[in-house]
């Protein structure tokens, strides 16, 4: 999925990264004739720690952009449980969700965004910006590049010429572990997203495609000091916290050699520095919501349609920020609050209590957390026109 470039070309819009972010917008911004270069580091598809759950939110845009996500293989999910180290509750979902995993859906989309006009370059490092030159000049590894317009797409990861992320938590690494569950186990699970709270973390497991389940979770940082980080010891350490996390992955096979992990992610970052001219953050780059809300796919979805529509009409880095800021503002603010309350074994085992007892307050969980589709990222039907 690679075109060839010359070693120095102008563009309307270069993007750094081919998540779900850089993805969408290079996609909107090739199907009305903008000039689109993409960089994404890897030469091939590859795992990212992620839930790889697809919001009720999201997956309509997936499917505007003309992507069929059964025929990926994404599982549904309708129903949504939360286990405390001793208590466990359920409930149904506000609606539909889907579980897929990040490699099948990125390259989807950077498919999709190939076919519609942009030039994508697999296996290309951005190492940053050139010093001394008017306008975005990128030093990559293929070469010079000069665009107008620059979108940062780098997920979780820093980069070096933009003012670097600081969140209120970022003492956490991340794992993800794609897992054959045995049967009894896998029927269990069935078309559910469970969250376990467990000593120093939080995880999730949810169903993807061909009969596999994701597992997702977080641990502090110093709780790993003197713990092997292979999956034996990994999957004993936090099923010691969580009983119901133990019987799923009792036998469980797990489908990489390793953990995929990342570290120091700036939870509850949102970004409110002045953007310089012409750069637009998105995903990640622009907020970073804790995991356990299933939203972040969604965000990411979202920010770079919003960029993409921004740059397509003119608007300014600094518009486009101060509209998607003030849009996600309370949602972070609320899902870092939950977040809190996750790191408390003891709290969560009570919220599993009320939610046992007041089954509408998984309503407000979802409500609060949400992105809103209309307020702050443009008219949604003109945004839904760009796309498909």
């Amino acid at each position: 999925m690679t075109n060839k470039t010359p070693a120095r070309q102008d563009w309307d819009v270069a993007i750094v990264g081919g998540g779900l972010a850089g993805g969408v917008a290079a996609y909107t911004l090739a199907r009305q004739g903008a000039r689109v270069i993409l960089f994404e580091k890897e030469s091939g598809p590859h795992h990212k720690v992620c839930g790889e759950f697809i919001s009720s939110e999201g997956h309509p845009l997936l499917t505007k952009m003309g992507l069929d996500l059964p025929s990926l293989g994404a599982t549904s999910i309708k129903r949504f449980r939360l286990h405390g180290p001793h208590r466990s509750g359920e409930a149904e979902l506000p609606a539909e969700a889907l579980g897929l995993s990040r490699e099948v859906l990125d390259e989807a989309i950077l498919d999709r965004a190939q076919q519609a006009g942009a030039v994508i370059k697999r296996g290309v490092l951005v190492r940053g910006r050139v010093k001394g030159t008017p306008g975005l000049h990128l030093e990559t590894t293929d070469g010079i590049v000069r665009a107008e317009n620059l979108i940062l797409a780098t997920g979780k990861y820093e980069f070096q010429t933009v003012n670097k992320r600081a969140g209120r938590d970022s003492g956490l690494v991340g794992f993800k572990m794609h897992l054959r569950l045995k049967p009894s186990a896998l029927k269990a699970l069935g078309n559910h997203c469970d969250l376990f709270v467990f000593d120093g973390g939080y995880g999730g497991l949810a169903p993807i495609e061909n009969g596999l389940v994701n597992l997702c979770f977080l641990l502090e940082r110093s709780r790993l000091k003197g713990l092997k980080t292979d999956w034996g010891h990994l999957a004993l350490h936090i099923s010691r916290g969580n009983s119901a996390l133990s019987h799923y992955l009792d036998e469980a096979e797990p489908q990489f050699s390793q953990f995929v992990t990342v570290a120091r992610v700036p939870y509850g970052f949102i970004r409110r520095a002045r953007p310089e001219s012409g750069i637009y953050c998105v995903g990640d780059q622009m907020a970073v919501i804790p995991s356990l809300t299933g939203d972040g796919m969604t965000i990411a979805l979202r920010t770079g349609l919003a960029s993409a529509s921004s740059i397509l009409k003119g608007q300014s880095a600094v518009d486009y920020q101060r509209q998607v800021t003030s849009t996600l503002r309370t949602q972070i603010e609320t899902a870092y609050l939950l977040h809190r309350l996750f790191k408390n074994p003891r709290l969560c085992d009570w919220a599993v209590f009320g939610l046992q007892k007041f089954p509408s307050v998984l309503d407000f969980f979802f409500s609060s957390t949400r992105c809103r589709v209309n307020a702050g990222f443009g008219a949604q039907k003109k945004l839904d026109s760009l796309m498909g």
